[in-house]
C-alpha cells in the first residue's frame, strides 16, 4: 500500500484515565471503520493541516476494568485540545499487544517505555 493505515475520527470526552496517571489521551470511539488490533501503536496525528507525532492504544483498558473498545491517543506535544474535533490517526508501528497490569504503577512504567520505543520508531519515518 505504502502509506500508513489511517482512522479518522471525532474526539471524544473519556474517563480521564490517562489524565489521572500522566497522560492524558484523546478518546475516538471508531464507528463504521474497520479496527485495528487490540494494542499499542506508534502513530501520527493531523489536525487543522499540521502532524503531529504520538503514541495510541486500542482497546478495553483492562486494567481500569472497562469493556468498550475505544482509541486513545496521547499526543507529544503538550497542550492541543481536540475536544469534538475531528483527527485523523495515522497508524506507524505495531508496539505490543494490550495487556492488563496488577496496578497503574506498573502501567504507567510500561508506557514510559512505549513511548521511548515510539519515539524512535516515528524518528525514523
Amino acid at each position: 500500500m505504502g502509506r500508513p493505515w489511517s482512522i479518522t475520527g471525532r474526539v471524544i470526552k473519556g474517563k480521564k484515565f490517562g489524565r489521572r496517571i500522566g497522560f492524558p489521551t484523546a478518546n475516538i470511539k471508531i464507528v463504521n471503520q474497520i479496527k485495528p488490533m487490540f494494542g499499542v501503536y506508534s502513530v501520527k496525528i493531523i489536525f487543522n493541516k499540521k502532524t503531529y507525532k504520538g503514541i495510541a492504544n486500542f482497546g478495553v483498558r483492562p486494567t481500569f476494568g472497562t469493556s468498550s473498545p475505544v482509541l486513545e491517543v496521547n499526543v507529544f506535544e503538550k497542550n492541543l485540545n481536540f475536544y469534538n474535533k475531528d483527527i485523523k490517526v495515522l497508524f506507524v508501528d505495531f508496539i505490543r499487544k494490550e495487556k492488563k497490569f496488577k496496578d497503574s504503577t506498573m502501567l504507567v512504567s510500561q508506557i514510559k517505555k512505549d513511548i521511548k520505543v515510539a519515539k524512535i520508531s516515528l524518528n525514523k519515518k
